[in-house]
């Protein structure tokens, strides 16, 4: 189980049901306006360095007079480990669904879409490791791209860094419980 929170105001519950199946849901409240991602994860394939995942889930932005965005779908993810013990790895996760826009008078517009996520994790030692992720999606112009740098402790992990949308940089950190 391990419990995440997001700037300090958008928590993520993850669980491992099994060694193969999580489950994860989190969400942010933003002044009047909040972001939700739910997600499913199987592990299909575990041989050597390579790893395969089925994945169903959703994500989603609500905000301000009735406009929303989601994308509700499945997908996959694939992941190489980059050294032995898998401390450092290449991966792509692809989210395909159907992509809801809601606007203004419960007009809404809805399209088969998909968010594509590249992330590379590489330790930096025996604890601290970089991460950056890309997630892109024809439905947004800009990818939204994070790099952070993440300090494991025994049951507690920092991870501080920069979130970029294209327009712009903010600092990020978020705080890791493991139970």
């Amino acid at each position: 189980v391990r419990v995440t929170a997001y700037e300090g105001i958008a928590p993520d519950l993850a669980i491992g049901v099994t060694d193969r199946f999580q489950a994860s849901a989190a969400f942010g409240f933003f002044g009047s306006s909040y972001a939700y991602k739910t997600e499913l994860k199987l592990g299909l394939l575990r041989q050597g360095r390579l790893r395969l995942a089925l994945l169903a889930g959703s994500i989603g932005l609500q905000a301000e007079n009735d406009f929303g965005l989601a994308l509700w779908g499945g997908g996959g993810a694939a992941s190489v480990c980059l050294d032995e013990r898998c401390q450092s790895m290449v991966s792509v996760a692809v989210l395909a669904g159907v992509f809801i826009e809601h606007s203004e008078g419960g007009v809404s517009h809805r399209s088969l879409s998909a968010v594509v996520s590249p992330n590379l994790v590489l330790a930096l030692g025996p604890r601290a490791k970089l991460v950056v992720e890309v997630h892109a999606s024809g439905e947004v112009d800009d990818p939204i791209a994070i790099a952070l740098l993440r300090l494991p402790f025994r049951h507690l992990s920092l991870e501080l860094g920069v979130i970029s949308g294209g327009r712009f940089v903010v600092p990020a950190g978020t705080v890791s419980w493991t139970f």
